[in-house]
């Protein structure tokens, strides 16, 4: 009896020791220093525990940079040492940015964009233009046009809403992504761009709203398409462009020729500027990204919600770490006007003041001014573009640039 009695108190003795035991390693396991890429590969259970991260802290955030792995985000670490993603994120923020002269950014910029490979090239016309249907528009008519290419073999659509004399002016719009050239003439419902081709049509001034991919998804593959075909989708539609002014005589009918792009389309709107000339001004509305190749995708809280536009980053050759905003704006060889918020010029001030000079005046001969928007939306403002197309700056508050690079 005596020993059955021992072996059933030794046994309640092993259990609660087992409980205990477990209770400190359990308390003990935020303080364990795990391997360098636990972090990339953790369990559901560890990524529920209130572990103690003692790492590097930028990836410490709500915001889950990585793709979620059933409700868990699995790039956050638990380790002495970065995750994996870190790691990666870290290398990429390393890259400084390699300057360029002004033409070597405009020759780096065209091989990116693959604008001299793509076929039928400028020097034997460009696309080929062919029509489309035709129809009455308010006072004028409205066209559809393509521009036809072999290499890649796609073609790009367009709307030319004209009057039968053309007027003085020419508005050309790229659009932004999730937007088609009808919402822009007005004849689907309004969307962020506000059916502005229709409005300044009613203004009397003619307009081409082009069709530069109307899905941001659908962007994607029609890059990796041309990317195959050697090209470049940005590449393309700075082609389109600059091909129909030159099949359709644009600078010889009109006394003012502006081009606007919102969002997406103002990013176009600036390899369009690099790319060939014929603008007396490029609008690029609501996106200026000061550090825009070297960080704004590969490090910051927006880089899971932008990479999968992959025709921002994915060029023939490299832009990313190679290219500055700086670099681009230089390259510029037309005006140019960004749209932007008045309290965010601080910020891009201090990104960008050591290559600019900032002044309250946008009267003059200016190659770069900010335009403050009046309105906190991400929409054109209609009476200051009908303003800046006309060539008038009264009413309209922003700043002026100077280059501070030396001039030749």
């Amino acid at each position: 009896m005596k020993t059955v009695s021992s072996r059933k108190t030794l046994t309640y003795l092993m259990l609660a020791i087992a409980i205990v035991g477990g209770v400190l390693l359990g308390s003990l396991t935020a303080r364990i220093a795990l391997g360098p890429h636990f972090g990339h590969y953790q369990s559901r259970y560890l990524n529920q525990q209130k572990l103690n991260y003692v790492g590097p802290s930028g990836l410490q955030t709500s915001f889950c940079h990585c793709r979620m792995n059933d409700g868990i985000c699995p790039c956050t670490s638990q380790s002495q040492n970065p995750s994996y993603d870190h790691e990666i994120w870290s290398q990429l923020e390393a890259i400084a940015p390699t300057k360029f002269a002004a033409k070597q950014v405009s020759q780096t910029i065209m091989e990116a964009t693959g604008f001299n490979t793509i076929e039928p090239q400028r020097s034997e016309g460009g696309g080929r233009l062919g029509y489309g249907g035709k129809s009455t528009f308010l006072d004028g008519t409205l066209e559809e046009l393509f521009l036809v290419y072999k290499r890649p073999k796609m073609r790009v659509r367009a709307l030319f809403a004209r009057r039968q004399d053309p007027t003085k002016a020419l508005l050309i719009v790229t659009p932004g992504s999730w937007s088609t050239s009808e919402h822009i003439m007005g004849l689907k419902d309004d969307d962020y761009h506000l059916g502005m081709g229709r409005h300044f049509f009613e203004k009397g001034i003619d307009v081409v709203a082009f069709d530069h991919g109307s899905n941001g998804h659908i962007e994607a593959l029609a890059n990796v398409i041309a990317i195959v075909e050697g090209t470049q989708i940005f590449g393309l539609w700075a082609r389109s462009v600059c091909d129909l002014m030159s099949r359709l005589d644009i600078r010889r009918k009109y006394e003012r020729v502006v081009l606007y792009g919102l969002s997406r389309g103002g990013r176009t709107a600036e390899y369009i500027s690099a790319l060939c000339t014929g603008f007396d001004l490029v609008i690029s509305g609501d996106h200026f990204i000061a550090d825009q190749y070297h960080s704004y995708h590969w490090n910051s809280m927006w880089s899971a919600k932008y990479l999968k536009y992959n025709s921002w980053f994915l060029h023939r050759v490299p832009l990313a770490g190679r290219l500055t905003k700086p670099d681009l704006m230089h390259a510029a060889k037309s005006p140019m006007a960004y749209t932007i918020y008045e309290k965010r010029q601080p910020k891009i001030r201090e990104t960008i003041g050591s290559e600019f000079h900032f002044y309250n005046e946008l009267e003059g001969n200016r190659r770069w001014r900010f335009i403050f928007k009046k309105v906190k939306k991400h929409v054109p403002e209609l009476e200051q573009i009908e303003r800046m197309i006309a060539g008038s700056w009264t009413g309209i508050r922003g700043s002026g640039l100077l280059s501070r690079r030396p001039q030749k």
